[in-house]
């Protein structure tokens, strides 16, 4: 039985695959999303099992405190850990550099913490570790000329 402008009195069998349907999308999305945070949350822990040291300084030219970050991070490979740097630059997740590279490779964290767990910033450089047999040391210039 239909109305006048010709739509049926009461849902048809149609109406309701379509309600379920609906529901069946809405379901999909929210377990992409599920799946989707937890493969993030998954990556960001890794990350931060991967940090040996990080440390703060604000930088020379008057910016915000703590501007720059130096993090030492190993990450496996093979039997060994390679043991590199980066400086982040402000708070943004996404803005860093990499001008130091590999610092170098161990066969334990304990050994990785050893020697490149200690970052001190003087006014003029950068001084990661004490190093095997001597700490690395980078120029403040060279890292504050991102702009």
């Amino acid at each position: 039985m239909h109305d006048l402008n010709g739509r049926a009195l009461w849902p048809s069998y149609n109406d309701g695959m379509r309600w379920l349907k609906a529901v069946a999308i809405c379901v999909l999305v929210l377990l992409a999303y599920l799946v989707g945070r937890i493969s993030t949350f998954n990556k960001d822990l890794e990350a931060i099992q991967q940090v040996v040291a990080i440390s703060w300084s604000d930088g020379t030219r008057g910016q915000t405190p703590a501007f720059y970050g130096a993090e030492v991070y190993a990450t496996p490979d093979g039997t060994e850990y390679v043991v590199r740097t980066r400086v982040w630059i402000g708070r943004s997740p996404y803005y860093y550099h990499d001008p130091l590279g590999e610092l170098g490779r161990v066969k334990t964290w304990e050994e990785a913490v050893a020697k490149w767990g200690n970052i001190q910033w003087t006014s003029t450089d950068l001084v990661i570790g004490p190093g095997d047999p001597t700490p690395k040391s980078f120029a403040r210039s060279g890292i504050e000329n991102h702009r």
